[in-house]
Order: C-alpha cells, then sequence, then structure tokens
C-alpha cells in the first residue's frame, strides 16, 4: 500500500486503529482477563504455560548463551 495521498486518510485510519484497539481493551476487561494476551491464547486454544514452554524452548534453541535476552 502506498502512502496515504491525503492527510485526513492517514488520521482517519489512526482513529479506526486507535477505536478498535479501545474495543478490544473494554472487551477483555469485561471477560475479567488479567492480562491483554490471555484472550489471544484462548483464541488459539493454548494455555500460557504452553506458550512459556514454547518461549523457552525457542529462547534455548537460537539465542546465544551470552544474548542480553537470557534469564
Amino acid at each position: 500500500m502506498d502512502a496515504f495521498r491525503d492527510p485526513r486518510e492517514a488520521l482517519i485510519s489512526a482513529h479506526i486503529f486507535n477505536e478498535r484497539l479501545r474495543l478490544k481493551n473494554v472487551d477483555d476487561k469485561w471477560a475479567n482477563y488479567d492480562e491483554p494476551w490471555e484472550s489471544k491464547h484462548k483464541a488459539n486454544g493454548v494455555t500460557a504455560d504452553m506458550v512459556d514452554a514454547l518461549e523457552k524452548a525457542v529462547r534455548i534453541h537460537t539465542l546465544p548463551s551470552s544474548s542480553v535476552f537470557t534469564s
């Protein structure tokens, strides 16, 4: 997609994006999710523990031991 031809297009797109984020936040609060990613885990059919285990496995096998990202 090319850059916006009219500055108003950028403002309208930003407004739509921000409104969708606000509505997502409201939905998550109504569903009593503590963290924003919990709804995504539920939609994907996984638990937070499964995601954490996968993340740990990927970090172990892809990052050098002297990496800033190791915990």
